[in-house]
């Protein structure tokens, strides 16, 4: 094999293979604790929600809960527009919305109940054409 056909072939699968990482990547959320990070995959994440204790964050999964130091803010660009922001405490994902409640302004989420804004309940329904995902 000549050398240029060699280094075709090795980009060409370089760039494959940085592709097939960035889509993986995508697919979970990785939280830092300490000296350990844990991969959580997205299509398991119900919704995050601000915790009591400050700067902390609760990721609910259908696997359990984790609490972790973060930002809604953060984690809802990073996630980038797979989950919706319905309240200033809650970021859910919009795959995972099971049942409305816009009279009493909840929404529920897998075992969960969200709250939804009064101002977010537009932006909302906007999101979700009128309906569920």
């Amino acid at each position: 094999m000549e050398w240029e056909t060699f280094i075709c072939w090795t980009s060409i699968y370089a760039e494959a293979l940085d592709k097939r990482v960035s889509a993986r990547m995508r697919d979970v959320y990785s939280i830092r604790s300490g000296d350990r990070v844990r991969h959580i995959p997205v299509e398991r994440t119900l919704f995050f929600e601000t915790a009591v204790k400050p700067h902390h964050v609760i990721l609910h999964s259908v696997d359990g809960w984790l609490d972790f130091i973060g930002r809604l803010n953060d984690i809802e660009r990073r996630l980038d527009g797979s989950f919706i922001r319905t309240h200033r405490s809650y970021l859910v994902n919009r795959k995972k919305i099971t049942e409305m409640d816009l009279r009493h302004n909840r929404i529920k989420v897998g075992d969960g109940v969200c709250l939804v804004s009064r101002k977010m309940k537009s932006v909302l329904l906007e999101k979700l054409d009128g309906g569920l995902v």
